[in-house]
């Protein structure tokens, strides 16, 4: 494979907010635009995710400096970008669980981590009726 496939790639999944292998794969498989930004010929497959995995892994951190240097040389060229530095914004974001998603807010009010076995029992009486019934789940298997 041409490298320069693979640093497109990567680029695509940048740009289009992609971030699995398989899910890059599928997308540079599903758009002839991106098939061409490839320059795949029409009866050529896409390359797979797990030759995006093992290209990754043996390349070493000093060549992705390296050609992402060389592209913002070439968009600054072009006057696509400018500026002289990158901000990242690095701020903590507290997790969502997925239990809130199933039980609603006003019955999770008061309740916390370290509530003991009170809170445990609270917690469990609330979530019973919400999702699947385990012990119909059960039964269908």
């Amino acid at each position: 494979m041409p490298p320069g496939r693979y640093f497109r790639m990567l680029l695509i999944g940048y740009f289009e907010g992609i971030d699995s292998e398989r899910g890059l794969e599928w997308r540079c498989a599903d758009s002839l635009s991106l098939r061409e930004f490839l320059r795949l010929g029409k009866r050529e497959p896409v390359p797979d995710h797990s030759w995006l995995s093992r290209t990754r892994a043996r390349l070493p951190v000093e060549v992705y400096d390296a050609v992402f240097t060389w592209v913002l040389q070439r968009l600054a060229e072009r006057g696509l970008v400018q500026g002289e530095r990158i901000g990242v914004d690095a701020s903590p974001v507290k997790p969502n669980a997925a239990l809130r998603a199933i039980v609603p807010a006003r019955r999770w009010r008061g309740l916390t981590r370290d509530a003991g076995e009170q809170g445990q029992r609270e917690r469990h009486r609330d979530a019973d009726g919400c999702g699947p019934d385990p012990a119909g789940l059960q039964a269908q298997r």
